[in-house]
């Protein structure tokens, strides 16, 4: 039973998304009270305290840590090797699904469309123009390794292109330049094997970024998407092929674009947010679920 188990809730961090995962695990302690789970909560700063967690009896970890080492397979390493259960994805999928150019990878080698894209390290010099000729007018830019949209900008000048770029200066590892494609933005959430009511995305930004996510939510829609339903078993059939190659089992979100029926792969999250703003928990609000019982789900799955 779930209520005899001694459970660890593990936040804050280092990352860009440390108040996001403060707000997520506000959230899941909360449920945790409602639902009488034994459990306690660190909040984390520094790697070097990942070290001498307090780990001694607990059978779960509920991991709320965004970002860094706490979404890239680092933590999860860590935690398969003391053979302590969490949620989320495994070690392996959550290193791929971290950066959004080995998730392009995997997904076109495994037949899934993407859009087009190019990246470089870093602080390399990149040329706008052959940007443009390559990618269109008009495209994204977007660092390798941060969720939420931290630090993705739509490009329509050279303008746009050097502010994109002086932003991206604080990170490290690659910049990914993405085709910009348009058309609906759905998300679609899984939660213990069911594939949740797909999401489409209205919102007054030119991308759904950090701002459109958390600081302007009264401009955001969410309603399940109306598709053909060859395009839905298309979404479905994209999501399910990578949850198989990537082992994915108890829950994800699966972040896509729509165009002339045609579903174009964006992103993975390996640890969605589980906050008030979050769009998996919408989505499974849509699917009659309350907020307990998606937690209650993620820890039984």
């Amino acid at each position: 039973m779930a209520e005899q188990r001694k459970f660890l809730i593990l936040k804050g961090g280092r990352s860009s998304e440390r108040e996001v995962s403060l707000k997520t695990a506000a959230h899941v302690e909360a449920a945790f009270d409602r639902m009488g789970l034994d459990y306690k909560s660190v909040e984390l700063d520094g790697f070097s305290e990942w070290l001498s967690l307090p780990l001694k009896g607990v059978d779960y970890v509920f991991n709320a840590m965004h970002g860094g080492p706490g979404e890239d397979g680092t933590l999860q390493a860590l935690l398969d090797g003391l053979n302590i259960r969490y949620n989320g994805a495994g070690r392996e999928a959550s290193a791929i699904c971290m950066s959004k150019v080995l998730t392009r990878l995997v997904a076109s080698a495994s037949g899934i469309r993407v859009p087009e894209g190019v990246w470089t390290p870093c602080g390399e010099p990149a040329n706008f123009s052959r940007l443009q000729a390559t990618l269109g007018a008009s495209f994204v830019v977007k660092p390798d390794a941060q969720g939420c949209s931290i630090g993705v900008s739509a490009v329509n000048n050279k303008e746009d292109f050097d502010a994109a770029l002086s932003v991206l200066n604080r990170f490290n590892g690659r910049v990914l330049f993405e085709e910009l494609v348009s058309g609906d933005e759905i998300t679609v959430g899984l939660l213990d094997g069911e594939i949740l009511p797909c999401l489409l995305i209205s919102h007054a930004h030119s991308l759904f970024s950090y701002d459109a996510k958390f600081n302007s939510p009264e401009t955001t829609g969410y309603s399940i998407a109306k598709m053909p339903p060859e395009v839905l078993a298309r979404v479905e059939k994209d999501v399910w092929r990578m949850c198989s190659i990537l082992d994915i089992r108890d829950y994800a979100r699966f972040d896509f674009i729509i165009k002339d029926g045609v579903p174009f792969l964006l992103e993975v999250n390996t640890l969605p947010g589980l906050n008030s703003h979050s769009v998996f928990v919408k989505a499974s609000g849509l699917a009659g679920m309350d907020y307990d019982s998606v937690i209650g789900k993620i820890i039984n799955a």
